[in-house]
């Protein structure tokens, strides 16, 4: 099976163990970065990284998620950051 992920969603997973060869693994992730040139947003490619597919739920189950409120603030706080005058940057708290 094969992932799509960007590196902040990747860097949540809780204690992903990794295989070193794809022969060993259920999982490929394939990990991805947004880079920013000007006012373009480009998806590239960061690392591929294996593991099996035991490990990988137990990565993807083991986070404490926030509350709903707290990640709308995070996500407003860095909408202000880039594009300061957006409707929905009014609402931080």
């Amino acid at each position: 099976m094969a992932v799509v992920i960007d590196e902040a969603f990747f860097g949540s997973l809780v204690g992903l163990e990794t295989k070193e060869d794809l022969s060993n693994a259920d999982i490929a992730w394939f990990v991805v970065g947004y880079d920013r040139d000007n006012s373009k947003w480009t998806l590239n490619p960061r690392k591929v990284v294996f593991s099996d597919l035991v490990s990988s739920v137990k990565a993807l189950t083991g986070g404490v998620a926030l509350p709903r409120h707290e990640f709308e603030a995070q996500l407003r706080v860095k909408l202000a950051a880039t594009y300061p005058q957006h409707p929905l940057v009014r609402n931080i708290e």
